[in-house]
């Protein structure tokens, strides 16, 4: 079932757009609930569950994108030779964001509203990633 946004992001939809990437966002910001350690751990998690699905998808995408917060990228980089075949980068500006999402085969999202209707608005199917709370970051191992 496909649903349409009420939202109108300025960024225009591209006709004919090959979709040959899977994003995975989580966010531009820092959870405040959680340690910074818990929000390290749950990028990890969800990069390892993103790593481990990514051999099962056919034909596998181009791209596969992780985006986060600068100071969860920075801390990342001692791990990068365990994400082969995965880009993690920091937060990126809103147009290439859009870009993004409209080339995407599936999007992986927390669950948050303007993320939804973002991707409804580029037609961009959703998978949402469990909340990150207080309780939920130590439930992933």
């Amino acid at each position: 079932m496909l649903f349409r946004s009420i939202h109108a992001p300025t960024h225009s939809l591209l006709p004919e757009v090959a979709r040959d990437m899977i994003l995975v966002s989580l966010g531009g910001s820092l959870n405040p609930i959680v340690t910074f350690e818990q929000n390290i751990f749950y990028a990890k998690m969800v990069i390892k569950f993103i790593k481990e699905m990514l051999p099962q998808l056919s034909p596998r995408p181009a791209t596969c994108c992780v985006v986060v917060h600068p100071l969860i990228h920075q801390r990342l980089q001692t791990d990068l030779p365990n994400y082969e075949g995965i880009d993690i980068v920091s937060s990126v500006d809103q147009d290439t964001y859009f870009s993004w999402l409209q080339k995407s085969i599936v999007a992986f999202v927390p669950p948050s509203y303007t993320t939804l209707q973002e991707c409804a608005y580029f037609e961009t199917p959703v998978f949402l990633l469990p909340e990150q709370n207080g309780g939920q970051p130590h439930c992933f191992t």
